[in-house]
């Protein structure tokens, strides 16, 4: 009977289970202090690029493109480029050349017409020698 009881409580908990996933997004503060003691003046996002002023094995000192300085903790740089950030310049890239097909695609979309109305005119034109031809070989047939 308990063990009825108990798969009467469990089952609801098994059939609502939902899917979920670990986030990679990190924020990383920068600190006026070396041990970063403080309070952080501001907060990096995953995929910050920096410059590497100087690097203890708790510790590092950087520099951002917009120039602030300060310190993080050393533990969360990585050398390799988060996936995150790949995955944005490949959707941009993959827009761009989208972009860039449709542009020579509507480049190329009006000779392409012309090339296939000269083609079709060429074929008329073809049919019309061949008939003269075949004319001109019975007018000469009955000329001898």
């Amino acid at each position: 009977m308990r063990v009825g009881f108990l798969l009467f409580l469990v089952l609801p908990l098994i059939a609502t289970a939902e899917t979920a996933y670990v986030t990679d997004t990190l924020r990383l503060g920068l600190h006026q202090a070396a041990d970063t003691s403080d309070r952080a003046f501001r907060t990096l996002e995953s995929g910050q690029e920096m410059d590497i002023i100087s690097r203890d094995r708790n510790y590092a000192s950087v520099r951002l493109p917009d120039g602030a300085q300060g310190y993080v903790k050393a533990a969360y740089l990585v050398f390799d480029k988060p996936a995150k950030l790949i995955v944005a310049e490949l959707q941009a890239s993959h827009e761009a050349l989208q972009q860039e097909l449709e542009a020579t695609r509507a480049t190329f979309a009006s000779p392409a017409a012309a090339i296939a109305m000269l083609e079709q005119q060429a074929a008329e034109k073809d049919s019309v020698l061949e008939n003269n031809a075949s004319r001109i070989a019975e007018l000469a047939a009955e000329v001898d």
